[in-house]
C-alpha cells in the first residue's frame, strides 16, 4: 500500500517540477562586429555569403570581405585601386564566381580576382545619358542572375537594366 501512495505522490509532483524546468530561459549569445573589430562603417546594408564561404558586407563606407577572423576592406579612401563610391548598398555573385557590387550613386562594380586582393581589379558600369546602352542610374538598389538567358538583372532607381553575361569576363 505505501508503494501505491508513493507512486501517487511522485505523479503529483512530476508536472510541478517540469513546470519549474520550463520557465529557465535560454537567452541566445550575439557576437557583435562593428567599426572597433573592422567594419568601415556600423551601418550594414547587406550580408552576403559566397560560394567560397566567405561572408561580404556592403556598408555606408566601403565593400567587406570577412574570413571569420579578418576583414579585408575595399574602400576608396584606403585603397586606390578599389571600388569608386564607398556607399554599398548590395552585393551578388553570378555563376562565373565573379562579384558584382552596386553603389549608392557610382553605378554598378564588378570585382576582379575577388580572392587575391593584390590582385583585385574593378570594372565600373555607369549611366551615360549621351550614350545608348548603359546602365539605366548610378543608384543601385538590387543584382540578381538570370541563369536561363546568362545575364545579370540590376535594380536602380530608374528601374531594371540586364546585362549580358556572354562578353563578361
Amino acid at each position: 500500500m505505501i508503494s501505491h501512495r508513493f507512486l501517487f505522490l511522485l505523479l503529483l509532483l512530476l508536472p510541478i517540477h517540469n513546470s519549474v524546468a520550463q520557465e529557465e530561459t535560454f537567452e541566445p549569445l550575439f557576437e557583435n562586429i562593428d567599426i572597433t573589430k573592422g567594419l568601415p562603417h556600423n551601418t550594414v546594408q547587406k550580408i552576403f555569403q559566397d560560394s567560397e564561404g566567405y561572408m561580404w558586407f556592403a556598408t555606408k563606407d566601403g565593400l567587406c570581405r570577412y574570413d571569420g577572423y579578418n576583414f579585408i576592406v575595399y574602400c576608396e579612401s584606403l585603397v586606390k585601386e578599389s571600388i569608386s563610391n564607398s556607399k554599398v548598398r548590395c552585393i551578388a555573385e553570378d555563376a562565373h564566381k565573379n562579384i558584382w557590387v552596386g553603389t549608392w550613386g557610382a553605378g554598378l562594380h564588378l570585382l576582379h580576382d575577388a580572392y587575391n586582393p593584390e590582385k583585385t581589379t574593378w570594372t565600373t558600369f555607369t549611366h551615360d545619358e549621351n550614350r545608348s546602352g548603359t546602365i539605366s542610374d548610378n543608384l543601385i538598389y538590387a543584382i540578381s542572375e538570370d541563369l536561363n538567358t546568362n545575364s545579370l538583372w540590376v535594380g536602380t532607381r530608374s528601374g531594371l537594366s540586364i546585362l549580358s553575361l556572354m562578353d563578361i569576363k
